[in-house]
């Protein structure tokens, strides 16, 4: 039988199986490496922590953090040119299933969060993204705080107005769509409560730039 969440996580410790732990120890290694190619990759992906002080329940609550708060610290700190952009969303535990999918609304493409959104007479490009002007959501990675597991939700490549939902343990989501429109997203986070945790951003425009970096090409 299948060993509780609860006692896992106390075996395993604090910490986990958290996403931006992985990413910023994985760029820690890339940064310290002998390889010219290895260090300029770590440079060209960035951790963007978000917090908020309260679950966003209740009419006096601050509001949720979307993307716009996120490029404004991407904008601070001067690196709009990277390719990848993971966004760390550090935030308490939901008051509620409504406030989860409110929260998942601001994230997915296309949601009220998105550039497209934020500013509706940008141009066809910029409208097209959904954080900065170039950057596309390319995986959102959701927590269930009930039962302390990660699940994700990956852009189609073929159909980038559509994802595939994986999860490792399926029967703790019976009756979610193995795959959906990007649209369909905050209703699912709001009914299974899988709260966004981490959101990969990519820009093939940035990336085309940096492949022509010469330390790309070191050996």
């Amino acid at each position: 039988r299948l060993v509780p969440a609860d006692d896992l996580a106390e075996a395993f410790g604090d910490g986990y199986g958290d996403m931006s732990e992985a990413l910023a120890l994985m760029q820690d290694e890339l940064s310290q490496s002998s390889s010219a190619v290895a260090k300029r990759l770590a440079e060209l992906f960035i951790l963007v922590p978000l917090t908020s002080q309260g679950d966003g329940d209740g009419d006096d609550a601050p509001p949720l953090p979307g993307p716009t708060a996120a490029w404004a610290l991407v904008e601070e700190w001067q690196t709009t040119s990277s390719p990848l952009i993971a966004v760390d969303l550090s935030l308490p535990r939901p008051g509620g299933r409504e406030v989860i999918r409110q929260l998942a609304e601001l994230w997915v493409p296309g949601g009220s969060g998105s550039a497209g959104a934020q500013h509706p007479d940008a141009g066809a490009a910029e409208a097209a993204a959904d954080m900065g002007s170039s950057h596309r959501l390319v995986c959102l990675v959701c927590f269930m705080w009930n039962l302390q597991h990660y699940v994700a939700f990956c852009r189609r490549q073929s159909s980038p107005g559509r994802c595939i939902f994986f999860n490792d343990l399926p029967e703790l989501t019976r009756g979610a769509p193995r795959e959906a429109n990007w649209s369909d997203v905050p209703e699912t986070c709001g009914r299974f409560g899988l709260s966004p945790r981490l959101a990969l951003y990519e820009s093939a425009e940035n990336a085309e730039i940096a492949s022509r970096d010469p330390a790309m090409s070191s050996t």
